[in-house]
This record gives structure tokens, sequence and C-alpha cells, in this order.
């Protein structure tokens, strides 16, 4: 009698797990499909941007490497690490991740912010990095000036250690003036202050002015210039920091939406909620 034996391969179960894609904050709905004018940040801000975040400087030798970012979308603190080693770097460019080409740059090297020291990473006790402008000379130019007569949004991530101005247009007298106890907003030239000690640590902001004219200056989700009623005129954006009143302090991310068309469709009570809940503010 013959035998048969059958020999039989044990089954493998291949499972596929789908990675679920990327969305960054100008992503989302609350945007409607809107573009900013420019986004800096040193997160991810679009899952369409493919370019780096930040370009870096290492003091040792001058030499110099785009900075981008890890899976999660953050910035890819390792490679500033190896590029760096135990010196310091320097931010030489913060690229634009709108999709304008409006990076902001600076060759001047004494003049360029930091983003490590010493050996060690720019960063918070949350460990969330930032780029570090002294309260000399740090300023960074995106060029041409950004300038419109309608209405427009900066949102912003700062934390300050010395009075400055956050942002500047040279040409329209736009800026945001950090003083010892609160913030100072101007559009073409036009001053509308806080009126009430503000703390001047970890904040975000979202100032601008609405499709009638109004100011606003919302800190951590509150307005602070009810009653300072409607201004006109062209409003610009030039400079990150300033060069006529250099800001000393923390800034982690700056876009700006510009156009009545815009203000109107965007939804920004749900863009400041969605950077508290990266950035856990307020």
């Amino acid at each position: 009698m013959s035998l048969k034996l059958r020999l039989t391969a044990p089954s493998i179960a291949i499972r596929r797990t789908r990675l679920s894609a990327f969305t960054g904050l100008l992503d989302e709905s609350h945007d409607a499909g809107n573009t900013t004018d420019v986004a800096y940040s040193l997160r991810k801000l679009r899952s369409a941007y493919a370019g780096s975040a930040i370009r870096v400087r290492r003091s040792q030798d001058d030499a110099e490497i785009d900075i981008g970012f890890d899976s999660n979308g953050l910035l890819d603190t390792a490679a500033i690490a190896t590029h760096c080693a135990n010196k310091n770097g320097f931010v030489t460019k913060w690229y634009d991740q709108s999709g304008n080409s409006r990076d902001a740059v600076q060759a001047t090297s004494t003049k360029q912010p930091a983003i490590y020291e010493a050996g060690v990473q720019v960063k918070d006790s949350n460990n969330r990095p930032f780029v570090k402008f002294d309260d000399t000379d740090d300023v960074l130019d995106i060029g041409d000036e950004i300038a419109t007569t309608e209405a427009f949004k900066h949102f912003l991530v700062v934390d300050p250690t010395n009075p400055g101005r956050l942002y500047d247009s040279q040409g329209d007298g736009d800026n945001i003036l950090v003083q010892s106890f609160r913030y100072l907003f101007r559009i073409n030239g036009a001053n509308a202050a806080i009126n009430e000690n503000t703390a001047l640590n970890y904040n975000i902001l979202d100032v601008g002015r609405d499709n009638n004219g109004t100011r606003n200056f919302f800190v951590n989700g509150t307005d602070k210039l009810v009653g300072w009623g409607a201004t006109s005129g062209s409003s610009g954006f030039e400079e990150i920091g300033s060069t006529a009143s250099p800001y000393g302090g923390a800034i982690y991310e700056l876009f700006r939406f510009s156009g009545d068309a815009k203000i109107a469709n965007i939804d920004a009570a749900a863009i400041r909620t969605a950077m508290n809940e990266h950035y856990e503010v307020f």
C-alpha cells in the first residue's frame, strides 16, 4: 500500500495599514480654500508644501544647509544638531510656505536670529523650537512690501522678552510694537494701543482690520481693541522683526491673509483654536 503525503503551506495573513495623509493648519476647512500672502513656521502648515522650513548657518565655518520637517511635520531638530554640533546656528532664510516664494532672508551674519546656541536647540519648556531674535539688530526681510487697502489679518505665535516691533513695514508705517506692559498696533501710521496691562509672554495673536475697517487685536482669543473704531489707508508687511525698532524674543510662526473676500470667508476664531491645539497657550 502506497502512502501519499500532502504538504500544505501555512497561510500568512497580510494586513495592510493605510497611512493617514498629512493635514496642516492651512489645509483645514476654516481657511475656506483661501491662500495666505505669506506663511512662516517651524512646523509644516500645508500638505502641498514640499520645501524646507529654514536655512541654517553654523558659526564654526559659516556652512549653510536647508532644514526640513520630520515625519510628523515638525522641524527636523536632529538635522540642526548634526549640522551645528556644539556651536551656534543662525537662520539665514525662513522659507515661505504659502506658495508665493516670499522667503524672509538675512545675509548679514550679525543680524541673523538664532535657532541653536552653544550646542543646544533653541526651544521652550515644552520642547517647541522657535526663532530667537535679539533686541539689537536681528531682522528677516521679505523683499518687496506686501500692501493692501482692504481687510487683512496677521496670525502669530510669539513670546516677547524685550520691547521692539514683531513685524514692520517701512513704507506704510505698519507694525506691532511690544512695549514694556502692552502691545501697540499701528496701521498706516495710526496707533491703537491696548489700554490695559497685557502679559507679554507666550501669546497667540490675531491682528488686523476687518471688512468694515475696524481694527482688532486678539490676544489668546480675546479682542483687546474693542472700541477703537475704523481705520483706512494702505497696510503693509515687509520685515519679521524690525530694522527701525529691533524686537527681542521668540517667534514661532507668522502668516497673513489679505483682501476683503478672503477675510470675509475665513473663520478666524477656528484658526486661533487650531493654533492653540498645537501650541497650548490658553
